[in-house]
């Protein structure tokens, strides 16, 4: 039988996956490409703006995205360094 517990331990899961895809992006994607504050990138097909937004607060990172017409993008700034 299939209980409650059952679909929050999916759920649990299935961010975690999406915690290692995020992981891999800014590794892949990111890291590489970073040009200074607010450098640009498209937000992946796989997640949507607003979830990449929250994984990237979440892990320190100052954010602001933007939806338009030619996609969906996501500006990545590092805060100040606190020492």
């Amino acid at each position: 039988m299939i209980t409650a517990n059952d679909l929050r331990s999916y759920i649990k899961d299935k961010e975690e996956s999406m915690e290692a895809k995020v992981d891999r992006w800014l590794e892949t994607m990111v890291f590489p490409n970073f040009k200074g504050d607010y450098s640009g990138f498209t937000v992946p097909e796989w997640i949507t703006v607003g979830k990449l937004k929250e994984f990237l607060t979440e892990r320190g990172f100052s954010v602001n995205s933007y939806s338009g017409y030619q996609g969906e993008f996501i500006y990545i700034s590092l805060p100040p360094a606190q020492e």
